[in-house]
């Protein structure tokens, strides 16, 4: 077998000498962007969560209430954020019960108590002090009832002086249920054995 072999005519070689400075610079300038270091001068912000940032939990997880009993003289306020429902006192309205539900376990029992106990400057309880701590029927199920004293401040930026938080951390099915009362220590106190009524006839659909 046997090739021919072409020699480059005049023709060729004009365009490879016109081509040479062009490639030579595309060479040089892929070179220098590989070592160069790039400022970032722009930023932009892209929220689209995939639902309504004003959704209570259940709306975002398709979790639903199917029944709790307010007690008498509580009636339903506004909703906030990832609550299922808030409930106040008409007489006393700064003490807030209000239920929120989540997908799985949500970081357990433990670690919920204490980060509520964190909200009023206290510090966390060991595996033996949540063990004995007093319990209330929910759902099903003795569960612990943390009640804890202190200057509350909440995730919403909430601030009471001399507060009381009672809660509660239930599970339902696969779903963790959060129930909770903050309000001025007194207030609380006043309307501790409604809270336990309200614990005690919450119904969560499976």
């Amino acid at each position: 077998m046997s090739y021919l072999l072409r020699m480059p005519t005049a023709e060729t070689r004009v365009h490879w000498r016109a081509a040479c400075p062009f490639l030579l610079a595309l060479l040089l300038s892929a070179c220098r962007e590989q070592g160069r270091e790039h400022e970032i001068t722009e930023t932009r912000v892209v929220l689209d969560p995939g639902y309504d940032l004003d959704a209570t939990s259940a709306e975002r997880f398709g979790l639903a209430a199917r029944q709790w009993s307010a007690p008498p003289g509580w009636s339903e306020v506004a909703r906030s954020g990832m609550r299922l429902v808030t409930l106040a006192p008409d007489a006393r309205p700064e003490a807030e019960c209000w239920v929120t539900l989540l997908p799985g376990d949500a970081g357990g029992v433990a670690a919920n108590l204490n980060r509520w106990r964190a909200e009023l400057g206290q510090a966390p309880l060991t595996p033996a002090e949540i063990e004995a701590l007093p319990r209330v029927a929910v759902l099903g199920r003795e569960e612990a009832l943390l009640e804890v004293a202190g200057s509350y401040r909440g995730m919403d930026g909430r601030e009471i002086g001399d507060a009381l938080l009672l809660g509660v951390v239930a599970q339902a099915g696969g779903k963790r249920v959060f129930i909770k009362m903050v309000g001025p220590r007194e207030d609380v106190l006043a309307e501790r054995d409604n809270f336990l009524a309200f614990c005690r006839s919450l119904e969560i659909a499976p």
